[in-house]
Parts: structure tokens; sequence; C-alpha cells
């Protein structure tokens, strides 16, 4: 292993980390946010986990909700999904929902990273995207799944460049992993808007580039 390509990714998820704990300390100390989606949440998942207690399994939906929708909207439990693992396991690292500014600090970073910018700048770059007014705002909203989706947006675009740069295990490693989050997010209106910049972004115009110039 080279370290001195390693040292300054090390040196990065440091700050990142440092960052969070810093801002984030009464998490750490076991205070909880009081999102006002959090709260209105417990109404409307009340249907199915009151049926998930009674039967053991999922009721796919609801009619809690409006005049009726898919369960999986609102509160949806699959042991069989092992990225739910690794999210819990994550969480026990970095607290919810710092986890969140967490996660964008980190793809940001990639993302920057994959575009050829010095590591100090992507830090910087990567403060800037995470540490971002709107997204504390929805933070204590309590609009977790679209913080979660915002924040692995990056981190889908920088695995689809190093895919198209002929990195294709880093690149798809990257496109899977962000995408798997983004999916198990749950939020179709940050998705929607990733489809479309990915739209733009794939086109030739754009593409073609990518392959003769080092950005």
């Amino acid at each position: 292993m080279d370290f001195k390509k390693v040292w300054p990714h090390a040196v990065a998820i440091a700050t990142f980390f440092i960052i969070v704990f810093i801002y984030f300390i009464p998490l750490f100390q076991g205070e909880q946010v009081d999102g006002h989606d959090n709260d209105t949440w417990l109404g409307g998942a009340k249907e199915i986990n009151d049926f998930r207690e009674a039967h053991g399994t999922e009721p796919l939906w609801t009619n809690r909700m409006f005049s009726g929708m898919p369960a999986y909207q609102i509160s949806m439990e699959s042991k069989n999904n092992l990225l739910l693992y690794v999210y819990k396991g994550l969480l026990k690292i970095c607290p919810f929902p710092a986890f969140f500014i967490f996660a964008g600090l980190i793809s940001f970073y990639v993302l920057l990273i994959t575009l050829k910018f010095d590591y100090r700048l992507a830090i910087a770059g990567g403060i800037s995207f995470a540490m971002c007014s709107f997204n504390f705002y929805i933070i204590q909203a309590g609009h977790n799944s679209q913080a979660l989706a915002i924040a692995l947006m990056p981190l889908v675009v920088a695995g689809i460049l190093q895919t198209f740069r002929g990195n294709y295990l880093l690149g798809a490693g990257l496109t899977a992993y962000g995408m798997a989050f983004e999916i198990m997010a749950n939020h179709v209106q940050i998705s929607y808007y990733l489809g479309l910049m990915l739209m733009v972004f794939l086109s030739p115009n754009y593409i073609l580039p990518l392959r003769t110039k080092p950005w």
C-alpha cells in the first residue's frame, strides 16, 4: 500500500468526522433532533406497525395516508436487504441524523477527487456541499430520506465518471453503492432530479470529452 496516496484521504475522513462530532456533540451524548416530520410519520405509520406486530408480516398497503397508498413509501421492513445492516452499522459510528452530513462530506469529496481536484480543495468542497444551510433545514424538519438521497447524489456521479474513464471495477462499485443507498432512501423526488441530471450529463456532448480530457 502506498501511504503517500492514502494519507490525504485519511486526513479528509478524519477532518470530516471531527467537524461532524463538534457540530453534533449533543447527538453523541444521546440527545435527538425533534423533527416535525418524524412526529407526523409516527401517526402515518401506525396502521402498518400495528399490522406488523399483530401478524408478523408486511401489509404492503395502508389506508391511513391520504386515501390509501403503498406501505413501502411509509414503513416497510425487509430482512433480506443486506444494505440495511450496513446502514445500521454506520449509524453506530456516526449517529442519525449526523450521518447524513458525514455521508455528504465523503460523497462530494469523492466526486471532487474523481474530477482531479487537490485533496485540500476537495475537503473544502465537501464542507461547502454538506454544511449548506438547506441540509440542516431539512434535518430539522425531519426530511430524513431527502437528506440521505441528496448526500449520496455526488457518489453516483463519481461512479459514472470513473466507469467512463475505464476504471470499471471502481466505477461500478461507487455507482452501485451510491445507487443502492439512493434507492434505500426512497425519496422519489430527489432520485428523479438525479435522473434528470444524469440524462444531461450522459449526453454525447458531455461523455465524449470525458474519454479524452484528464478531468
